[in-house]
């Protein structure tokens, strides 16, 4: 079921919100090629620029879809709820199952990811492990409403987007990826599909922040415990 609303900048409000978004994608879109030019030959120069560029990338999503999410919570999360129970429930069993086949092939790397890329880059420091916790806050309050608003936006109307969001972790993922995790996050994308389908972006979208907001709390709870 295609819900999905017009995210055009026309539909933004007139004022400071659509002033903001115009000029960050500006300067983001300028910021692009300096990114994959550092990443190749200076990767702490690339890093640093692909985290400034999230930063801005987040305060742009926030002025384009703030309504739209907005929105999305306030029709979706009573079914997201009752939809999370499954969505989490799954993807603990299929990761489990994944841990105890304890296959090479499975454990294979396939991307270090944006954070394993700075931790073999930067030495640990205080203000390092602050700036970690500030953009850990920020990935998780702010970026991944943003973030997945748009996978559901353009990877979930037809089935065969599903495979192609999935490899897509391997180069936006902001952790490494195996083969098993990568085939962890492929039946969460069947499932938001399915839910899309049925119920409609809205539904599927507050599901998908819902899991991810779930299973980042679950890890950091057993780290602690």
């Amino acid at each position: 079921m295609d819900t999905r609303p017009d995210i055009t900048s026309k539909n933004i409000p007139k004022g400071f919100r659509r002033s903001a978004y115009e000029h960050i994608g500006f300067i983001t879109l300028m910021m692009l090629p300096m990114i994959l030019i550092g990443l190749v030959i200076a990767p702490d120069f690339g890093y640093s620029l692909l985290i400034i560029y999230i930063f801005l990338a987040c305060i742009g999503g926030i002025c384009q879809l703030y309504d739209h999410i907005k929105y999305s919570f306030k029709t979706g999360w009573k079914i997201a709820l009752a939809f999370l129970p499954i969505t989490a429930g799954l993807l603990v069993v299929v990761n489990r199952l994944v841990e105890s086949l304890n296959n090479p092939i499975l454990n294979f790397q396939l991307s270090q990811g944006l954070l394993g890329g700075m931790v073999s880059t930067t030495e640990s420091s205080l203000i390092g492990d602050i700036f970690a916790i500030i953009f850990l806050i920020v990935m998780v309050g702010i970026a991944i409403p943003i973030f997945n608003f748009y996978e559901e936006y353009y990877f979930r109307k037809r089935w065969v987007y599903v495979p192609i969001w999935a490899l897509l972790h391997l180069f936006l993922g902001f952790s490494g990826f195996t083969v098993g995790a990568l085939l962890v996050i492929f039946v969460s994308g069947i499932v938001f599909k399915v839910i899309w389908d049925k119920y409609g972006f809205q539904k599927a979208y507050a599901c998908h922040v819902l899991t991810n907001w779930t299973s980042i709390a679950v890890a950091i709870l057993i780290v602690i415990l």
